[in-house]
This record gives C-alpha cells, structure tokens and sequence, in this order.
C-alpha cells in the first residue's frame, strides 16, 4: 500500500508547498515565462480537422505558440477524442494556453468549464475576462474541496494539475468521485504531469513538483477509472527527473507521461 493512500500527506510538507505555490505567481500582473523556439509541425495524418484548425488558429498569441513543439497540442488534443459540442472541464487553466484550444473545438454549442485553485488568484482577472468573451464559458476560482461540477462532462483536462490537488490539501477520494458523478460513461479524463524517479511516490510533489506516476494510477483507478492508455510523445529521456518543475520553461522541458482515462 502506498503512503499516499495509508496516510494524509504531512501538515508541515502542505504548508510549505503552498507558499512555494504562492511564491512561483508574481504578485501582481504576472507573466507567463516561455521555452527557446522551436519549430512545432502538426502531424500531416491522423489529426481531425478541428484539431488542426483550433491549433493553427492565427489568433493564438505567440506566448501561447511559443509551447507549442514542447507540448504537441494537437497530438494531445487528438488523443483526449475532444469533440465540437462537448461539454469539458480545465483544471489548472491560468494562462489560458489550453482553454483557447478546447473552446474553439467545443465551440458555441458546447461548454467549457475552467477552476483554479485559490493560489492563482493573480490570474483570476483573466480567468474571468476569458469566461466573459466566449460563450457557454464559466470559470472558478475555488478550494477543489468545495468545488461542485455540472453533470454531463464529456472530457476533464488535467494538465501540470495533479501535483496542485496534492500541494494544496485537496482530499482526492471525495474530488475524483465528485469528478467521476459529474462525468458521464464513457467519459475521458486526460491527465499530464512531470514524472519523478520511480519508488519516490510524493516524496518529491512538493519540493520539485513531481509526482511518481504509480501514484497518479492507483488513485485514478481506485476512484473507478479505467487507464485506456500511456503516451510517451512528450518524454524526455535527458530528464533526470531531479529538477524542480516550477515555471512553464522547466515543465516544457520536463520528462512528461500521459495517462488517458475512462469512466465505463
């Protein structure tokens, strides 16, 4: 049995992530930091159409596009099965990175329903401002342990998020259950995160921001899902996974696993 489930994660090890947490957004006006270039190309087959054309949009701005070859939207995106009409969930959305792509898929007809946790409040305002400009968009800044979800949801992007559920006291027993009422069967859930050494379990979420991915699995299919599948498409063998994954740059580069979900 793992630690994680045999026993709460210590006091002490929350409160210090938190302010690490807190520390890693400026207090004001903060700013999305961004990886060296490097040309991204879409896969020339397999990607559905409006995968293709929600990343290829020209409104994107360039901090946006600036990610793109280190995180391959449109294989992600293609890979989590999102469809025009779906009703979704973002985790973690500050920044909007993702949440430009998943509404311009969904579109005017389905909905997109972003929360962050309170540490990110400097991003509130633009959060907020992003919920405003595009229909059927809703966005919370919340404690995931008083979170409540709409019923119905096609597919939860959990990108960077699951080391903030941990650092953050969110209780994940009652979260994910909560998630996988609200979901419906058949339902997806796309979680990404930088992988730590394995055998470390959470020894190192807060102090690196890394998770050992054996952990991230058994609490998911412990809450009833089903692992569909494990990419590697964003692995990165000269990770030693013993850096610390704070900033977007450090993420971009990190060693990533993919895990896909489904609630049958």
């Amino acid at each position: 049995m793992n630690r994680l489930i045999s026993r709460p994660l210590a006091a002490a090890m929350i409160l210090a992530a938190a302010t690490l947490l807190t520390q890693s957004f400026a207090a004001e006006a903060p700013q999305m930091d961004a990886p060296p270039p490097k040309p991204y190309v879409i896969p020339s087959k397999g990607i559905k159409d409006y995968v293709r054309k929600a990343v290829e949009d020209p409104a994107r701005p360039p901090a946006h596009t600036v990610h793109d070859a280190y995180r391959k939207p449109a294989e992600l995106l293609d890979l989590a099965n999102i469809k025009p009409n779906s009703k979704v969930i973002e985790l973690s959305s500050y920044g909007n990175y993702w949440s430009t792509m998943l509404w311009s898929i969904v579109g005017e007809k389905g909905e997109l329903h972003l929360y962050d946790h309170m540490f990110a409040e400097p991003f509130a305002a633009q959060g907020k401002k992003f919920a405003a400009d595009h229909k059927n968009t809703t966005y919370e800044l919340v404690d995931h342990n008083n979170v409540e979800f709409p019923k119905g949801i096609d597919l939860v992007w959990c990108y960077a998020c699951y080391h903030e559920l941990l650092l953050t006291g969110t209780q994940l027993t009652p979260f994910q259950s909560k998630l996988y009422k609200a979901m419906k069967p058949g339902g997806i859930i796309l979680v990404v995160f930088p992988k730590a050494r394995d055998g470390t379990e959470t020894d190192d979420t807060g102090t690196l921001h890394r998770i050992d991915q054996a952990i991230v699995r058994a609490q998911l299919q412990g809450s009833g899902f089903t692992l569909e599948a494990e990419e590697f498409f964003l692995q990165n063998n000269d990770d030693d996974r013993l850096s610390k994954v704070f900033t977007e740059t450090e993420s971009d580069l990190s060693d990533r696993v993919i895990f896909k979900f489904r609630k049958q």
